[in-house]
């Protein structure tokens, strides 16, 4: 049992360590100002392109936060960090498909419904009650180069 978990602990650090370096290269190559372009404008489309990219992402939110934390320092607005991730975790391709042979077709689809409604009620709720000055900010350590 204890070489069980300190292999899931190894696996999970390394799949951290892994997230959080591809995250830092892709904002260093895309750059922070092209990426807050892509995700900014209207609450509606850029919560929508959060939930997008929390679908393709097959991360736990263990691993989605380095990815969160880049959002953010990307100066994101709220609506696209909230939907992504809300729905990282809870909206995923293999998730689907392993509903859709446990509980059926509908019943899978009407999963991915609700989940799908949650994270986006979430992040327009989160950009109209401006989250943001709830939350910390960004470390210095973490601040865009």
């Amino acid at each position: 049992m204890m070489r069980d978990t300190l292999i899931l602990a190894a696996e999970l650090v390394v799949l951290f360590l892994g997230v959080s370096f591809v995250v830092q290269y892709a904002q260093r190559r895309m750059g922070s100002d092209r990426l807050r372009a892509w995700m900014g404008g209207r609450p509606l489309p850029a919560a929508l392109k959060g939930i997008g990219i929390g679908f393709v992402t097959p991360f736990c939110t263990f691993t989605a936060i380095p990815l969160l934390i880049g959002l953010r320092k990307a100066d994101v607005p709220p609506a696209g960090y909230v939907a992504f991730i809300v729905a990282a975790p809870v909206l995923d391709p293999v998730l689907f498909g392993a509903l859709v042979v446990i509980v059926g077709l509908s019943s899978a689809a009407a999963y991915v419904a609700v989940a799908f409604a949650a994270a986006l009620g979430l992040a327009i709720v989160a950009q109209r009650s401006d989250i943001d000055r709830h939350l910390k900010p960004v470390p210095a350590e973490l601040a865009p180069v």
